[in-house]
């Protein structure tokens, strides 16, 4: 496989329909970012809810979170 490209190029072919790779992402709506930030049901309802899988949810608020912590800081520095 080293020396032919086509075979290479086939492999990769092969490898993503069967795992589904370099499919596009669905993006996260500022509704979804709000039921995560806000809602008090378990990340497994919430998975179902959102149809995302709970890494997604939990990695997604981690990220909002921590988005949100820069922000703030932002806005006090410039009070300031």
């Amino acid at each position: 496989m080293k020396g032919n490209p086509d075979q290479k190029r086939r492999a990769k072919e092969r490898y993503r329909k069967r795992t589904y790779s370099g499919l596009w992402k669905r993006l996260w709506t500022p509704e979804e970012d709000n039921i995560i930030l806000s809602s008090s049901k378990s990340d497994r309802e919430l998975s179902i809810e959102l149809q995302r899988s709970v890494t997604a949810i939990q990695v997604r608020r981690s990220r909002l979170n921590t988005w949100r912590k820069v922000y703030e800081a932002f806005e006090f520095e410039e009070e300031n």
